[in-house]
């Protein structure tokens, strides 16, 4: 019992575990509707909020989710970043705020029941499942499976969609195509 609200610990591990799969396929959501697909590593450095060593870099403009993603295949070399923005559709901007605003926190409220230090990632970084940052090696795999099952088992990796999207992107004359 907590706040006179009586919690069943097994209904909360299931809405965490639901809510872990509704995570997965936001990544695949944000990753195919956010423009030119960007790499693991920018997907994996999304925050919600400034962190240790990060600063937020998701807005809400109106109803229009934007992401400015920091990334620079020099970086070992130069210590520095590119920004690169990304602007969600409307709906897929719905989702995210609505996960923002309502299912998050109950989410973090849930785990905090369940006694999981996992606030911490839920409250800074967009892409959590287990109460873990998804890392780039797991977004790939995510991106594989999903892909693969919505397809009806078609092998496509995050890789080999990003390389088709950049080659139809040149051939349509988009230019600035990383």
């Amino acid at each position: 019992v907590e706040d006179d609200i009586v919690y069943s610990a097994g209904a909360a591990k299931e809405c965490v575990k639901i809510y872990n799969e509704y995570v997965t396929n936001l990544i695949l959501l944000v990753h195919l509707g956010s423009g030119m697909p960007a790499r693991a590593t920018e997907i994996s450095s999304y925050r919600i909020a400034n962190g240790q060593s990060e600063l937020r870099n998701i807005f809400v403009i109106g109803r229009q989710v934007s992401i400015e993603a920091r990334y620079s295949k020099m970086r070992a070399r130069t210590c520095t970043n590119n920004s690169v923005w990304r602007f969600l559709d409307a709906e897929a901007s719905s989702v995210i705020i609505y996960d923002l605003l309502l299912v998050r926190p109950l989410v973090i409220h849930l785990t905090s029941f369940l006694k999981l230090d996992t606030s911490a990632e839920y409250s800074t970084d967009l892409f959590v499942t287990d109460g873990k940052s998804v890392k780039p090696c797991a977004l790939r795999n995510i991106f594989a499976r999903l892909f693969s099952e919505y397809s009806g088992g078609s092998s496509l990796s995050f890789s080999d969609y990003r390389q088709i999207a950049k080659y139809f992107g040149r051939k349509l004359g988009i230019s600035k195509v990383a």
